[in-house]
């Protein structure tokens, strides 16, 4: 998730992109009897509009922002219109088999309602193709009550989320950037190691370095790696090494280093053939292999939950309570929601 901190204020923004995506399967936009009927283009449009709502959930406040594409008034009703860009049209097209663009018309109208004081809008969504003529919108009318409800219930899942990108964006990343040599001592040639790692990471470039075992390779590089995250000179790091000594010294060093900063977050990636719960745990990946991931029980509906909502359940579980997520620890939570890992 990607959150906008306005650095004079600590006040935090939020796109409606951003929280569209913890919209569910579109059975939930069926269950909702929603109602989109295809209809030809409209005249006359006022142009468009950039929105922005002040939020409180729970415990996070922040400001929803968004935008209208085209606004159409009438003396009878005002038609909010977004626009999506999809490789084709067909006859399945449709924003009730849409949800995340589907979510984001619903708190984009919410806005507009809000800030114009509406009792309802008019929602239009369009789907183009580019560099085509081809275009194909649905257009339905909902009340200010109606989208309401659905908007309190997308930035509630979505407010969890918010609060801990937040705080990794006013406390983690400073932190970071200031973060001590996390060992009582820095040893012989560690120095340069780690300054020359950082000068190479602040200016793009590339280094190549050979060292004797024992010098301390691991923390040299990353320490010098997370300052550079902080400083925003990278947007993450990859950390390639093996599944043995050294990726546990790996590990070690972030939980190390998590002890400053308890907004850092790292997490040990497997092949799929090592993580997948149908597998044997080997390099065969047994009757689920590749083109039948399709058929694996954990993919849709579990006792009645979507997909969706075992994923982020399971996410949240991951971010708030472990600073080192590793491979034994993503299995166990994931089997436990009934997800793939």
């Amino acid at each position: 998730m990607k959150v906008r901190i306005d650095t004079q204020t600590s006040e935090i923004f939020v796109g409606a992109d951003e929280i569209a995506y913890f919209a569910r399967s579109k059975k939930e936009a069926d269950g909702g009897k929603l109602c989109f009927v295809s209809t030809d283009a409209e005249n006359s449009p006022f142009g468009g509009k950039d929105l922005s709502l002040p939020i409180t959930s729970g415990d996070i406040s922040f400001t929803l922002t968004g935008s209208a594409d085209l606004i159409y008034r009438t003396d009878e009703t005002v038609t909010l219109e977004k626009f999506r860009q999809i490789g084709r049209i067909t006859g399945r097209t449709n924003p009730t088999r849409d949800p995340v663009f589907l979510a984001e018309g619903f708190l984009c109208a919410y806005m507009l309602c809000c800030e114009e004081h509406l009792p309802a809008v008019t929602l239009r969504l369009t789907y183009t193709v580019q560099g085509r003529e081809d275009a194909a919108s649905f257009i339905c009318t909902f009340a200010e009550n109606v989208l309401r409800h659905m908007s309190e219930i997308l930035i509630a899942r979505a407010a969890p989320f918010v609060a801990i990108q937040a705080e990794k964006e006013l406390h983690g990343y400073p932190a970071l950037s200031d973060m001590a040599f996390p060992y009582r001592e820095i040893r012989e040639g560690q120095r340069d190691f780690i300054y020359d790692t950082y000068r190479a990471l602040k200016s793009g470039g590339r280094l190549l370095v050979c060292a004797p075992t024992g010098i301390g390779k691991t923390i040299s590089a990353l320490y010098p790696a997370l300052r550079a995250l902080g400083g925003r000179h990278v947007d993450k790091v990859f950390y390639l090494t093996a599944k043995t000594v050294t990726g546990n010294a790996a590990a070690q060093a972030c939980r190390d280093m998590a002890v400053q900063v308890p907004q850092l977050r790292a997490v040990m990636i497997a092949s799929k053939e090592r993580t997948c719960a149908q597998s044997d745990g080997g390099f065969r990946h047994n009757q689920w292999q590749g083109r039948d991931c399709r058929m694996c029980p954990f993919i849709g509906e579990v006792n009645r939950k979507p997909y969706e909502e075992r994923r982020d359940a399971a996410m949240l579980e991951l971010l708030q309570n472990h600073f080192v997520i590793d491979t034994g620890m993503l299995c166990a939570v994931s089997k436990k929601h009934s997800l793939c890992p």
